[in-house]
């Protein structure tokens, strides 16, 4: 019983992984979209650096590379 509940947990320290992961990588492409928007220079570049902290800081949480 204890084997199983210890493959569990690894399971969702995994799913807690990918979902940073996958979080990490909408930031990034939200990051570049906001380059691409129609809006003056100084809001896409604000809008790019707080997606890509944001990014930058799930990676580091979780060890994303």
């Amino acid at each position: 019983m204890t084997e199983r509940s210890s493959q569990h947990n690894a399971g969702i320290k995994n799913d807690r992984g990918s979902e940073k992961q996958n979080r990490a990588q909408a930031h990034r492409k939200m990051a570049l979209r906001a380059l691409r928007a129609n809006s003056s220079l100084s809001v896409r570049l604000k809008r790019y650096n707080h997606h890509m902290d944001q990014a930058r800081a799930l990676e580091a949480q979780g060890g994303v590379q």
